[in-house]
């Protein structure tokens, strides 16, 4: 390859080409290769011969890469001209020929690599092409967020690469046999970066929603904590370590009631990372008599958030009595998690807390702050005040309020 410039004896003008010499038998002609630009005077000229240069190498480049750290084209200072004095340039004459985002795919590539998912597809050449789009599409996701459309969308605007919407959903249909697998090699690699194995697992559900409302096996209509009450979903259960990190999650149709997601994923757990002893730490829609009595059968303890409704008369009255609160163990006088806040409230009656044994080896744990104290009187309050423009507008109209008290008061904060 190499740079030819063509003028006309009727005018100034100077195309600049590169071209190749292409042998027939006998015969050697010279193919147009690309278009450089047009020169109207000497400095464009020497401008557009410095530009053909790198495009030649680029070419070069692809046809054969060179080793890293020896391909010219890296360094760029080789191909930067200093603007001269008095010299302007015209903003206006510029075009974005192409925009490339660079950083997320080296980040994915390092990190795919050595989290072992090379392996998930096998080598065959099918298995490498859903490799290479599942790396692309994990860029994009640290970038750019998005759908599968926005995907395909992302990668031609920004990553420079066409990937098919289509090719695309093929990769995730066959991501989708070999979930299972991608579950063992996160769980592998978490369980690598502790010393210990797993001994505390957090656990907490979510829903996640589809534009659609076609319904499926998997998709169905159910209570939604997006209050996209219309829609399909799923339901999301993750196990976490308390440091934030995966350990395990399943998948469930959208009308699951939560209660029913904990033993699956507990059971799972327990298989992959027989922990010696491990405490399962979960909201008050785990705790159901089934779901207590599967974590002690796995020889699990547990924290659970308990529903103090369920509970006695005689275990609420001690509840409510502050008498029974003892100041934290150790001389604390704030939970870890408020210090900070306390402070710079200025507040100054110390955290407290009481237990009641509730049999079965069972113990009951209540605790008070005057932070969620205050927080609570301000949301009853609120809603008390709400409940009182509500009836009064009902009664001005003359019609009946949906709930008439009588002398009874409504005890305040």
């Amino acid at each position: 390859m190499y740079i030819r410039v063509k003028s006309s004896k009727l005018s100034p003008r100077k195309s600049v080409q590169i071209v190749k010499s292409v042998r027939t038998g006998k015969r050697v002609s010279q193919v147009i290769l690309q278009h450089v630009g047009i020169a109207h005077d000497e400095k464009q000229l020497s401008e557009l011969r410095e530009l053909g240069r790198k495009l030649i190498l680029e070419m070069e480049e692809r046809e054969q890469p060179s080793l890293p750290g020896f391909s010219l084209l890296e360094n760029e200072e080789a191909w930067e001209r200093p603007v001269g004095d008095g010299e302007r340039v015209d903003l206006r004459a510029l075009k974005n020929l192409e925009q490339v985002t660079e950083g997320p795919a080296e980040v994915v590539e390092s990190l795919f690599s050595s989290l072992g998912f090379e392996e998930i597809f096998g080598v065959s050449s099918r298995g490498k092409g859903h490799t290479d789009v599942l790396k692309k599409c994990l860029a994009c996701a640290l970038a750019n967020p998005s759908s599968k459309r926005g995907m395909s969308r992302w990668l031609e605007d920004e990553g420079g690469t066409d990937v098919p919407l289509n090719r695309i959903y093929r990769m995730m249909d066959a991501l989708a046999k070999k979930t299972d697998r991608v579950r063992e090699i996160v769980a592998r690699e978490t369980t690598s970066l502790f010393e210990t194995k797993a001994s505390l697992l957090l656990f907490d559900v979510t829903t996640l929603y589809f534009e659609s409302f076609e319904a499926d096996s998997l998709r169905v209509p159910g209570y939604s904590k997006d209050n996209r009450i219309q829609e399909t979903q799923v339901v999301l259960a993750l196990a976490v370590t308390p440091e934030g990190f995966p350990l395990w999650y399943d998948l469930f149709p959208g009308n699951t009631f939560e209660g029913h997601t904990l033993v699956p994923v507990l059971r799972r757990c327990m298989e992959t990372f027989s922990p010696r002893q491990t405490v399962v730490v979960a909201d008050r829609a785990m705790f159901t008599e089934e779901n207590l009595r599967e974590a002690e059968g796995a020889g699990c303890s547990f924290v659970v958030g308990a529903k103090l409704r369920s509970l006695g008369r005689a275990m609420r009255d001690k509840i409510l009595d502050a008498g029974n609160y003892s100041l934290l163990p150790g001389g604390a006088e704030r939970f870890p998690e408020e210090e900070g806040k306390e402070r710079e409230e200025g507040t100054g009656s110390p955290s407290r807390w009481f237990s009641a044994p509730l049999g079965n080896g069972r113990t009951l744990l209540v605790t008070w702050s005057e932070q969620r104290a205050r927080k609570d009187a301000s949301d009853r309050q609120r809603l008390l005040a709400r409940l009182q423009e509500t009836a009064g507008e009902e009664g001005s109209s003359g019609k009946k309020p949906r709930h008439q008290p009588g002398n009874e008061q409504i005890p305040l904060p």
